[in-house]
């Protein structure tokens, strides 16, 4: 991974914390950083790395939902109790542990979803890369869910929170994966999950436009 300047919300999602956080964090140190979308120069970006890269990884809590699904309100009215959420989600899961999963499997989905995309070539992985698919490995293998490794792979494998959502509402990694306007399918719109990750999308709305497709598509007799 580069080593190089990078904007805030770039470093915040390499670490899987808010902007708030890394702004919070350059201002304890006597560093004024306007925005999220403002460059954090070489120098101060690597302190930050270093920073994160030192602490354990916290377990996975509420916050990390309200970080991820943004500012928009709709979108944290439906259900902003992430433990809730992991609980519905565990209640309609298949496994009884955690452990029932295959963590090579699953670390290996990560990297394919959230290092490989950046890169020109695949391996030649830095220990920055490994800390955060382990920080990301630790965070799913919390959620229980079936079919983790779609999961990761419809949602790019940054959030787990997104998909305990979903899944804790009744739907699948196909249902997430569509691309959906007015009850049918429209390739021109963003995937149901990335729509619900940028916060453009409530997860009860969501629902609603699978279930509405889904109708459509019982009526017609297709699938």
């Amino acid at each position: 991974m580069a080593q190089g300047k990078a904007r805030v919300h770039e470093l915040a999602a390499e670490f899987g914390v808010t902007a708030k956080d890394i702004l919070a964090l350059l201002s304890g140190w006597g560093e004024f950083v306007k925005s999220a979308s403002s460059t954090v120069e070489a120098p101060l970006a690597r302190r930050v790395r270093e920073h994160y890269a030192a602490r354990p990884p916290r377990p996975i809590t509420a916050r990390d939902y309200g970080a991820s699904a943004g500012s928009n309100r709709s979108a944290l009215r439906d259900d902003n109790d992430f433990a809730a959420a992991v609980e519905r989600a565990r209640r309609r899961s298949r496994r009884t542990a955690p452990s029932d999963h295959k963590p090579g499997e699953i670390e290996a989905a990560l990297y394919r979803c959230v290092i490989d995309p950046t890169r020109t070539r695949h391996g030649g992985y830095t220990p920055e890369d490994r800390d955060r698919v382990e920080r990301l490995l630790r965070r799913w293998l919390e959620t229980w869910l079936d079919d983790m490794a779609e999961w990761i792979r419809v949602s790019g494998g940054q959030h787990p929170d997104v998909a305990v959502k979903l899944c804790a509402a009744g739907l699948t990694p196909a249902d997430a994966n569509l691309r959906l306007g007015f009850g049918r399918i429209d390739a021109t719109r963003d995937t149901i999950i990335r729509r619900v990750i940028r916060g453009a999308l409530g997860v009860r709305d969501a629902v609603s436009q699978v279930k509405e497709y889904r109708r459509s598509q019982s009526a017609t007799g297709t699938d």
